[in-house]
């Protein structure tokens, strides 16, 4: 056993044994490296689908708030008798914290943010939440001036969805973009019965 060690310490020590033993070292290395590669490669696949899923929910929100939206600027009356909670922000609420980790581009996901967040405090006169006693017509009056500047900052959060995610067809459906008012029958059922964003996007009660 002793002379087998002797023979094997021999060999190693030899100019051949030390080359060979380089190259079993250097693909190791070399094994190494290709794996962590392969492992981003995948993980950064892993985030950019993701985002992109992520990206795709909130801009069917907003596209659905849009349209919410151009009913609101075309019938004011509709303001007051809208049905709680006709301005969605849920997909932004389950999302943010992740979409803050995956979008690298602060000014990106700020203006999201800003969208969102005058979404939230729209949809807080809407429904007389705001801490002080304000009649249907105060709620009006602030809710269409503020109308134009919410179109405005959602535009510009889909310009950014754009530059990772093509729009999904139907979106941008140019009848969505000049929504007739509910019929009366209707209205009085919506303020019955809430339906989902994602039925009231695609037109259906």
């Amino acid at each position: 056993m002793n002379e087998w060690l002797t023979e094997l310490a021999e060999w190693l020590s030899s100019g051949v044994g030390v080359a060979i033993l380089g190259t079993l070292l250097a693909l190791g290395v070399l094994a190494a490296v290709i794996a962590y590669l392969i492992g981003e490669w995948g993980e950064r696949r892993q985030r950019k689908r993701e985002l992109k899923g992520l990206l795709r929910i909130l801009d069917i929100e907003i596209a659905g708030n849009k349209r919410q939206l151009q009913i609101f600027e075309e019938y004011p009356t509709w303001i007051a008798e809208a049905p709680g909670h006709s301005l969605q922000t849920q997909a932004w609420e389950d999302a943010r914290a992740r979409l803050a980790h995956l979008l690298n581009n602060d000014k990106q996901f700020d203006d999201i943010a800003r969208y969102y967040w005058s979404i939230q405090e729209i949809e807080r006169y809407l429904l007389g939440d705001t801490g002080t006693e304000t009649s249907e017509e105060n709620r009006q009056t602030y809710v269409t001036s503020q109308l134009r500047l919410l179109l405005d900052l959602s535009d510009t959060a889909r310009a950014h969805i754009r530059k990772y995610i093509a729009p999904l067809q139907g979106l941008e459906d140019p009848e969505s973009q000049n929504p007739t008012l509910p019929s009366s029958s209707s209205r009085r059922q919506a303020r019955e019965t809430s339906s989902p964003w994602w039925k009231r996007l695609f037109g259906h009660r």
